[in-house]
């Protein structure tokens, strides 16, 4: 009778684990990432991990291991555990203190950012800093991404940003004279009306951001990547764009002058502009518009003008285009420079102008390579 009794208990037992299992397999077949998820919960190492993230847990935890590794150096068979532990109190506190502060540090990091994300956010509308310069320095400094960051007419003079990630931000009309922002990522950004006063945005990235009535006096934005980029009623007096890539930029009624463009990279700009003094030397203007531009005093010494449209411009002279490179150049009537004296240099070093730096792609090299060769053998 305590057989079939044991043996009942047995089979009930079974298939309640069977039951059970069953159910499992029909909540994972469900869920599968909640099953993991409710598994690893009820794990030792889960339980130990959550309680080593509160303050009192991790030094409890702290203060246990400092314990036994000083039992374990200082061992003396003469003292007891707890006079040797006693000694070394003061040691054990210290240690324990440490660990907690260096553990805390990215709490304390993450606490700062949010901070400095309510400075910013509670000053949006004001006119001044509002403190949102050192917020701003502590969040790019932290590698924190400032896309869509939105400070208008905020007064940010002199702030570093040095590397900073402001894709789609918005910094219309704000204050930023000699700021740092050397390789910041500016793609999108709206910077209508913004004061770029002798700032550095070296190596920046600005691609479609919005520059109506910007003013760049004095900036430096030497190696910046500008391709189709609308500097349309913009202040570049005396900015400097050595080896910018400004492919399809326009230039409509812009101050550029005594601007620098040296070695810079203009395939099919359009300008429409005060280029007073301003320096070309070596860029290459491949297809370029310089549609009633004044060029009075521009330097051009290097220029490639291969199919550069100069006939509309104002101040040229033939001892400005004496050290350029002309090829198919529409010349001002006042001109006396044969337009196509330098073809046959630029056919003799095709490999460079068919480049993907000269223009957008080899093929487009190839392409006006054929059409110079047609050209030079109609006029022989």
């Amino acid at each position: 009778m305590a057989k079939h009794k044991e043996h009942t208990i047995d089979d009930r037992k079974r298939r309640m684990y069977l039951r059970q299992q069953q159910k499992d397999y029909e909540w994972y077949l469900q869920s599968p990432e909640e099953f993991r998820r409710q598994i690893w919960e009820h794990t030792f190492i889960y339980k130990f991990f959550e309680m080593m993230r509160t303050k009192a847990g991790l030094g409890l935890f702290c203060f246990l291991s400092l314990v036994i590794i000083c039992l374990w150096l200082k061992y003396d068979s003469s003292k007891s555990p707890f006079e040797v532990i006693f000694d070394n109190l003061e040691s054990i506190a210290l240690g324990t203190t440490g660990i907690i502060f260096l553990a805390e540090i990215k709490d304390r990091q993450r606490l700062g950012q949010r901070q400095a994300w309510q400075v910013i956010n509670s000053a949006r509308g004001q006119t001044g800093s509002g403190g949102r310069i050192q917020a701003l320095e502590e969040l790019a400094k932290d590698g924190v991404n400032l896309e869509g960051v939105a400070v208008p007419k905020a007064v940010l003079s002199a702030i570093n940003l040095n590397g900073a990630r402001l894709i789609q931000a918005n910094l219309q009309e704000a204050r930023l004279d000699r700021v740092q922002l050397i390789k910041a990522d500016l793609f999108q950004a709206d910077l209508r009306k913004t004061d770029f006063y002798e700032a550095n945005l070296t190596q920046a990235r600005l691609q479609l951001a919005l520059l109506e009535g910007a003013n760049f006096t004095g900036a430096d934005l030497r190696n910046t990547q500008c391709k189709y980029l609308r500097f349309c009623n913009v202040q570049l007096i005396s900015t400097v764009f050595a080896n910018a890539h400004l492919n399809g930029a326009s230039f409509l009624n812009s101050d550029a002058s005594s601007a620098v463009f040296n070695k810079s990279i203009l395939y099919r700009a359009h300008f429409d502009s005060q280029l007073f003094s301003a320096a070309f030397c070596d860029s290459q203007l491949f297809g370029a518009n310089f549609h009633q531009s004044q060029l009075d005093d521009a330097v051009l010494d290097g220029a490639i003008l291969w199919k550069t449209k100069l006939s509309e411009t104002s101040g040229l002279t033939d001892e400005q285009l004496s050290l350029a490179i002309l090829c198919q150049t529409q010349l001002p009537h006042n001109i006396s420079a044969n337009p196509d004296r330098d073809c046959q240099l630029i056919l003799q070093q095709s490999s460079l102008f068919m480049s993907d730096t000269f223009l957008e792609n080899n093929n487009h090299g190839e392409h006006y390579i054929k059409q110079l060769k047609d050209h030079l053998s109609r006029n022989v």
